[in-house]
């Protein structure tokens, strides 16, 4: 749908990753830019900076997105829902190092943070794959609803 180098420039013009950073394109995930590392943050403070740092970043890329995938898809179908199903990033595991021994052990494996799905004017619908706390038609559902919805509130053209 979208070329590495559309993705590429996508991300440098919008988000603060330069050109030179290690932007990578994978189809199946959204953030194609390196996570913060854990460090010695707790696994909840590390999966609640992850989750700050992917809505900082999806919130500036989704209008853009939104905006090139319609561009490209509307000149083949010029109405309809436009899904983009999607992990916000690849899973990854999250660890909690033994303050007395320093050892550091794996407390939860392929974590993926959730909570990034949305609809955009013109039918497009960005839906997080595999929710933990909600069933995927549930949350196509409620989007489809929201995508509606804009078409519905939509100022005069």
């Amino acid at each position: 749908m979208i070329s590495a180098d559309e993705y590429r420039d996508l991300v440098v013009n919008n988000t603060q990753f330069s050109a030179g950073a290690n932007i990578a394109f994978d189809e199946g995930c959204m953030m194609g830019v390196p996570l913060p590392e854990q460090g010695v943050m707790s696994p909840a403070a590390y999966q609640m900076h992850l989750a700050e740092f992917l809505e900082e970043c999806w919130n500036k890329l989704r209008n853009p997105l939104s905006e090139l995938l319609c561009q490209k898809l509307r000149t083949e179908c010029a109405s309809g829902f436009i899904v983009l199903d999607f992990l916000p990033h690849q899973p990854l595991s999250i660890t909690r190092t033994d303050s007395a021994g320093g050892e550091t052990s794996v407390v939860r494996e392929n974590f993926v943070c959730s909570g990034l799905s949305t609809s955009q004017p013109g039918g497009f619908i960005a839906l997080q794959s595999a929710p933990e706390e909600r069933k995927a038609h549930e949350m196509l559902a409620h989007e489809m609803l929201y995508a509606l919805a804009h078409e519905l509130h939509k100022p005069d053209e």
